[in-house]
């Protein structure tokens, strides 16, 4: 119980006694603590259902998705080694009877290529400098154009002079 002294504005003579009361707690109204576990509980269910849903949905698209896929079937043996003949950046023709008992390091590039190329065949560079003062020239680089149009052999003799002697 509470109660205001003074006057309010219109109402009251001065003197008067407002009187505040609190209505009784009936069983009926909700307490703060019973509403706080009730939103608890609605959260938590949300949550899991939500989640089960989302389980639910995302093993449907699985299974959608291996359904529609159908297997590769071969279409035949991928070749790989075996003879092959190159012409290197003196406009020499080369082939792999070339480069008996020793082992190739092929990188494939083009002298036009702004970022990644540069920095791959400076590492290369260094690795066969590196290889050929521990072991001795048994490792061969070759750079493989996949540009041929615009790499000629001048164009391809004067790029790979910058990264290593030894790269045909």
């Amino acid at each position: 119980i509470s109660s205001f002294t003074g006057s309010v504005v219109g109402s009251q003579p001065k003197g008067c006694h407002l009187v505040v009361r609190k209505a009784p707690f009936s069983s009926e109204a909700p307490n703060d603590e019973s509403n706080s576990v009730m939103i608890k509980l609605t959260g938590f269910v949300i949550l899991i259902t939500s989640g089960v849903v989302l389980w639910i949905y995302m093993k449907h698209l699985k299974n959608e998705k291996e359904q529609t896929l159908t297997p590769l079937e071969g279409i035949g043996k991928i070749d790989i080694g075996g003879p092959f003949t190159l012409t290197d950046s003196n406009g020499k023709k080369v082939s792999d009877t070339d480069f008996r008992g020793k082992f190739l390091l092929i990188y494939f590039g083009f002298t036009f290529c702004p970022d990644i190329c540069p920095n791959e065949l400076a590492k290369l560079g260094k690795l066969i400098s590196a290889l050929d003062w521990r072991y001795g020239p048994v490792v061969q680089p070759l750079f493989i154009t996949i540009d041929p149009v615009r790499d000629t052999t001048e164009q391809l003799k004067t790029y790979l002079e910058d990264w290593h002697p030894r790269l045909l």
